[in-house]
């Protein structure tokens, strides 16, 4: 019979996974400043345009794909074996309207930014059009989420160790090494990385070994090592040799490693003495904030590229002092900026669906049951 492992199970949040979606913002953001800022604004990479400044973006700035899936790997694990709760569902969307509009209002009204009646509609219509791809997809994953837990409660252990196994080989393995792709598919990596928070969730680990933090932190650099060795091979060779195909693809490995890395990351957090804070558990409610203020188009436009432009101090010696402070104040502003929203705007909202929750409930399910 299935059970689910006492060792990873609580009643209070658990702040070390908070803790964790915090670290994993500053990975984004400075992924963000990396991609958009440096690699987006330079064109095509080459040996002669190459500087060892650009050599650490590219060591220091992969961990996009990684911080996703750790985001997903945590949702699986808190959400496997619950019932989707859509006023939250609905909180989420009002989140990125409310942060959309607004930065499209003061960006647009004020003439900081030109823009066309389809810049409009993309930033009042944000689902339609995709805004924020990852909470889109986010979104767009809890809609499934009712047809998918019941699925995944309905395996054995055995059962579901296989479906990961296969989906890892299919989608990042065989793709990896020149198959047919499907590793760019977003929603793929959301079911995946869901499915597998939700196996520890449900069935943990047996070898003792594997409930040890210090075994998974090995792990974490033992696979965070072999990537970033193969990201400064591909630069050398591709720099020295003058392969601008080896600098252009630096990152190749980076989806397959990201998968073991996010796993590893999360079982290191995880395995960890469970402990509540109720400084880091704040901090952490505003890091779906901090995600939409800072990688909205608008906004990731404007900060990346105009303000204080990454490029302008790629071949400049204080290169990775702006990097720090840069980020840090990306970080720093967005969370005060959420938190703002949080302390006066959100109870008031809560308040409101809380109001008219049960009405909508009741209505919806009428009209289902009449069809």
């Amino acid at each position: 019979m299935k059970t689910e492992s006492s060792v990873f199970l609580g009643r209070k949040r658990n702040s070390s996974l908070e803790l964790l979606r915090i670290l994993c913002m500053f990975i984004i953001i400075i992924h963000h400043f990396c991609f958009h800022g440096i690699m987006a604004a330079m064109g095509p990479i080459t040996s002669e345009n190459y500087t060892w400044n650009f050599l650490m973006v590219q060591l220091l700035g992969w961990g996009g794909s990684l911080a996703n899936s750790v985001f997903i790997l945590i949702s699986g694990y808190y959400t496997v074996s619950k019932k989707v709760k859509w006023n939250k569902i609905i909180l989420l969307i009002s989140t990125m309207f409310f942060y959309s509009w607004i930065i499209a209002i003061l960006f647009y009204g004020s003439g900081i930014e030109h823009y066309s009646t389809k810049d409009i509609m993309k930033a009042f219509l944000p689902i339609l059009f995709g805004y924020n791809w990852f909470v889109c997809c986010y979104i767009i994953l809890f809609c499934f989420i009712p047809f998918i837990n019941p699925f995944l409660n309905s395996l054995g252990q055995k059962s579901y160790l296989h479906l990961l196994l296969l989906t890892l080989v299919i989608y990042a393995i065989i793709p990896t090494f020149g198959g047919q792709t499907f590793m760019g598919n977003a929603f793929i990596q959301f079911v995946f990385m869901y499915a597998i928070g939700g196996y520890i969730r449900l069935f943990g680990f047996n070898k003792q070994i594997l409930h040890s933090d210090k075994f998974w932190k090995i792990a974490v650099v033992l696979f965070t090592s072999i990537l970033i060795l193969l990201i400064f091979g591909f630069n050398l060779i591709g720099y020295f040799y003058k392969i601008n195909m080896f600098l252009k693809n630096s990152w190749y490995f980076v989806s397959l490693f990201s998968i073991f890395i996010a796993i590893t990351l999360f079982m290191s957090f995880l395995t960890q003495r469970s402990f509540t804070n109720q400084a880091i558990n704040a901090v952490a409610k505003s890091v779906l904030g901090i995600y939409l203020i800072h990688d909205n188009p608008i906004i990731r436009h404007f900060i990346w590229i105009e303000l204080f432009p990454n490029i302008d101090y790629l071949y400049r010696k204080e290169f990775f002092l702006f990097m720090f402070v840069k980020v840090l104040s990306v970080f720093t502003i967005c969370l005060a900026i959420d938190q703002l929203k949080i302390r006066f705007l959100d109870p008031l909202i809560e308040e409101w669906l809380n109001f008219h929750w049960t009405t909508w409930s009741l209505k919806i399910k009428e009209q289902i049951n009449k069809l």
